[in-house]
């Protein structure tokens, strides 16, 4: 018998830091879908920020794909956000030795206003994932 082999998104550790261009709906489905699901199985807190879906429809998407998305985010270890909305501020991961963000950037195609800020938002998430605490 043969184990499965992990796919490098399951792979990622803590100190990685991903851009994954993807090839429509269900390769971003697949990747959300492995990197949600490895954070959850890792014990880590995980954050996703959803710009092509609305949070509920993301999450609807991950439960129908098996991802124990829904008691997740009960405990607190899942959430689920629009990415139009959500700026990273300092703060600790209380209770998850560390942070697993899954960051659908699709809106920035669209050029809204404040795109301007995006490497701001990426120089804060290299930060966290440097120091060892983030994936």
């Amino acid at each position: 018998m043969f184990a499965r082999v992990k796919s490098v998104v399951e792979q990622l550790c803590l100190g990685d830091h991903v851009c994954w261009p993807v090839d429509g709906g269900t390769d971003r489905m697949d990747a959300v879908s492995t990197l949600v699901s490895s954070g959850i199985e890792a014990g880590q807190q995980v954050l996703c920020l959803t710009g092509s879906l609305t949070p509920a429809v993301l999450v609807e998407a991950l439960a129908s794909r098996g991802v124990p998305v829904r008691s997740a985010q009960r405990r607190g270890q899942v959430e689920v956000l629009p990415a139009r909305e959500v700026q990273l501020t300092g703060g600790r991961f209380d209770g998850y030795p560390a942070l697993r963000l899954v960051a659908d950037m699709d809106w920035v195609l669209d050029e809204p206003s404040g795109v301007e800020n995006l490497a701001r938002f990426e120089e804060a998430a290299s930060r966290l994932v440097l120091g060892g605490r983030a994936a």
